[in-house]
């Protein structure tokens, strides 16, 4: 499965953070990146990741398997 943050949607509110930490990062600009790999995840680690993704206000975040 690939994710990863659309730098051009993402607005920087930091909940895709907040809700996974392990899995997101805020960059030098601002803005979420997603860090490791999905299928080295737990699964509460990847319950987070989908969250995050649904929380998102702007649908930055995009998974595809």
């Amino acid at each position: 499965m690939e994710i990863h943050v659309d730098e051009n949607l993402c607005i920087g509110c930091g909940l895709c953070v907040n809700v996974c930490p392990k899995c997101f990062k805020m960059d030098g600009n601002g803005k979420s990146k997603f860090v490791g790999e999905y299928d080295s995840l737990d699964s509460n680690e990847k319950n987070e990741v989908l969250q995050s993704k649904d929380m998102c206000p702007v649908g930055a975040i995009v998974i595809k398997e």
